[in-house]
């Protein structure tokens, strides 16, 4: 029986999830109040269109790095991420299975989201509130 069920998607999943840890939820402290869903958790592993072609979140993260990921086109987010270049890959990708119209999202190295962005986050609140995330996360940013 037990065998059965791990056969089965829906029960499977919550299983592995708890075996290796993937069901934690951090307290990362975003400094907004409320709480994006993403936030504190293990980054999904989209699949991402690049200029070079397709790739995974996961073979991104191979580097060791921290990832922006740009889903929507957001030049301010790219701008702001230039002055920490030497500690986190910034990359701009389509993704037709984005969740939650999720525009944005800042992964530390070991794979879990410190930061997200919504369409609904002005441009001038996603510079102040990625930037900080960056301080955050990744240190004082290099002068330019």
């Amino acid at each position: 029986m037990f065998g059965q069920l791990l056969t089965q998607e829906q029960t499977f999943r919550p299983i592995a999830e708890e075996v290796i840890d993937v069901d934690i939820c951090y307290e990362m402290g975003d400094d907004r109040g409320e709480r994006d869903p993403l936030i504190g958790r293990w980054a999904p592993n989209l699949t991402l269109h690049l200029e070079r072609g397709k790739t995974s979140l996961a073979e991104l993260m191979r580097a060791g790095r921290g990832l922006l990921v740009d889903l929507a086109e957001r030049s301010e987010l790219r701008k702001v991420a230039t002055k920490w270049a030497d500690r986190v890959e910034v990359t701009s990708a389509r993704c037709s299975e984005r969740p939650a119209n999720l525009d944005a999202m800042l992964v530390r190295p070991d794979g879990y989201v410190a930061w997200a962005l919504r369409p609904a986050d002005g441009d001038n609140e996603s510079e102040r509130t990625s930037r900080a995330a960056l301080e955050k996360w990744f240190g004082t940013a290099r002068p330019l």
